[in-house]
């Protein structure tokens, strides 16, 4: 799972492979634990997938490398 963030917007672009679903991130308060949660959810209807259905991330990267779940996104993205 990958993210880039668009700052004038104040979303993050999460991709699922070829699947890219938009979060918003408010004032980046947000843990990247949350953002995780909230892709998988936005992935599963984007996708077509049931809301039972299982989602497995092993890891959140932005460019600058692998994010810990419980950083705030104002403070790695």
């Amino acid at each position: 799972m990958k993210m880039t963030r668009n700052f004038h917007l104040n979303q993050i672009t999460v991709c699922f492979g070829p699947v890219r679903v938009v979060v918003p991130c408010g004032n980046g308060e947000m843990l990247v634990r949350e953002l995780v949660h909230e892709s998988i959810r936005r992935y599963k209807k984007a996708s077509g997938k049931n809301a039972d259905s299982w989602v497995v991330v092993h890891h959140l990267q932005s460019q600058s490398g692998i994010l810990d779940p419980d950083d705030k996104l104002n403070d790695v993205a």
